[in-house]
């Protein structure tokens, strides 16, 4: 998320392929979008470009 550069579905899909077995039956995409939630709510902001490809700067 920090570095930025891609969507959430690419992240969830990173996700599951870096988790493996602990990621199979689960929601990927909404505990990203649960986790930029979260981020806003501390205060920093998340930047979205043309191809909904983000990142999440520190304020």
């Amino acid at each position: 998320l920090l570095v930025g550069g891609k969507t959430v579905k690419e992240i969830a899909a990173e996700l599951a392929k870096k988790a493996g077995e602990a990621a199979k039956g689960k929601d990927l995409a909404a505990n990203v979008r649960a986790r930029l939630v979260s981020y806003k709510r501390k205060g920093w902001q998340v930047v979205k470009d043309d191809a909904k490809r983000m990142k999440v700067l520190q304020p």
